[in-house]
């Protein structure tokens, strides 16, 4: 990785972990963490199926539900933060401003993102950013899944890679 690449990832997830007890370079177990999350909202689909939208804000549903949960899981070391305003996949210098670390692509319908929205997402995963794909339906093969698997292999066009599970001794966890 260049210098430059790293500088660039360093600058957009610069201030995603919190100093808390401690700070960057301490321990992670003493760190706090605020999870910030926006919900994707993309061409096509039903973005919103899993949201209450009042005024066009978030009010209830899956996000906030998730990031509630996290917190109490990690009991509160992780803030969760679910943003009130759907993100607009569209809108690159809207994200690239807001710098979420985390994107959240939910729906049970199939969908097409549109050219703008896979450069945005390939500039974003690129930075450090992730995306997190839950469909409204169990199981995989739902018209959801079938299409997030379709488009994120739009946004990271690599044939090598494809979404598999983790075993559970994974280092992620």
């Amino acid at each position: 990785m260049s210098r430059e690449i790293a500088a660039g990832i360093k600058g957009f997830s610069s201030g995603w972990g919190k100093g808390g007890s401690g700070g960057y370079g301490t321990n992670v177990k003493n760190r706090e963490f605020e999870f910030t999350a926006y919900l994707a909202k993309y061409s096509g689909g039903d973005w919103a199926s899993t949201v209450r939208i009042q005024n066009n804000k978030i009010v209830a549903g899956s996000l906030p539900n998730l990031l509630y949960v996290i917190g109490k899981l990690s009991r509160d070391k992780i803030k969760a933060n679910p943003q009130p305003v759907p993100l607009d996949l569209t809108n690159e210098a809207e994200i690239m401003a807001k710098r979420p670390p985390f994107i959240l692509f939910t729906g049970h319908r199939d969908f097409t993102l549109t050219p703008k929205e896979v450069e945005v997402l390939q500039k974003y995963i690129r930075l450090g950013g992730c995306i997190w794909g839950d469909s409204s339906l169990p199981g995989l093969r739902s018209r959801f899944d079938i299409a997030f698997r379709r488009e994120m292999k739009r946004v990271i066009p690599d044939a090598d890679k494809n979404f598999e599970p983790l075993p559970a001794d994974h280092d992620i966890y």
